[in-house]
């Protein structure tokens, strides 16, 4: 994970500044149900994680996205305080109270809560808690703990066995190999990116970088590249 791109902070921008904007931008692409969860559920407890944690760390929020829609194992829609797109591996981010969580949760909710993780878990989320106390007595240490989990070359990284790529392939790489060949070989790079969860630029670099080691073909059309098509014998 890239610590130098501190670019609020390189261009002096404020935390109120850099999350009203960025906030704002999530407002502005969403509508219905999923535009007023965000204005209702983003409250007290989902800044201050951003104020005391996330912008010190980090000094934007690329990557960040609050209150991210998914479906559960029921088909209903639920809300994540934060999913987080880190080089191709999905975090949920979980700010809970004690109280809402533990003092008033009942069986059926401990269970339905159980599930949940469960189900984030199988669909390739993996869930990171932060207790509301810690964010105000101990913020430095859920900070540390965070940046541990970003700096973790071996969190986002994977070795891919019979595929030609060799060992050290990283999760994005692996995760196009897998998007390709479930898609019959050829794929597009925003398309990609939507499906794996990294921004289309991401997507477009590692592209390239497998078609440079030999794994893809790039498909121009008007002189630019605009697909790329797996080697058909990884297919």
């Amino acid at each position: 994970m890239d610590f130098s791109r501190h670019a609020g902070h390189r261009r002096g921008q404020s935390f109120d500044s850099a999350h009203a904007a960025w906030l704002q931008r999530h407002v502005d692409a969403r509508t219905g149900e999923r535009k007023d969860r965000l204005k209702r559920g983003h409250a007290h407890g989902e800044i201050l994680f951003l104020r005391a944690v996330w912008w010190p760390l980090f000094g934007h929020f690329d990557d960040l996205h609050p209150e991210y829609e998914v479906k559960d194992w029921r088909g209903a829609a639920c809300y994540l305080d934060f999913a987080w797109f880190a080089e191709g591996v999905r975090f949920n981010i979980d700010v809970k109270g004690f109280g809402p969580h533990v003092q008033q949760m009942d069986r059926s909710g401990y269970r339905r809560e159980a599930m949940r993780e469960m189900f984030l878990h199988s669909h390739g989320f993996r869930t990171l808690t932060v207790a509301y106390d810690s964010l105000k007595e101990e913020p430095d240490q859920v900070r540390d703990l965070i940046a541990q989990i970003a700096r973790s070359g071996s969190d986002f990284s994977v070795g891919i066995k019979g595929d030609g790529a060799g060992e050290g392939m990283n999760r994005v790489d692996a995760a196009l190999l897998r998007y390709a060949r479930a898609h019959g070989g050829d794929i597009y790079p925003f398309k990609a990116a939507e499906a794996i969860g990294v921004h289309r630029r991401t997507a477009a670099i590692h592209l390239k970088r497998l078609a440079e080691k030999g794994l893809f073909e790039s498909v121009a059309a008007g002189g630019k590249v605009c697909r790329y098509r797996l080697r058909p014998d990884l297919a």
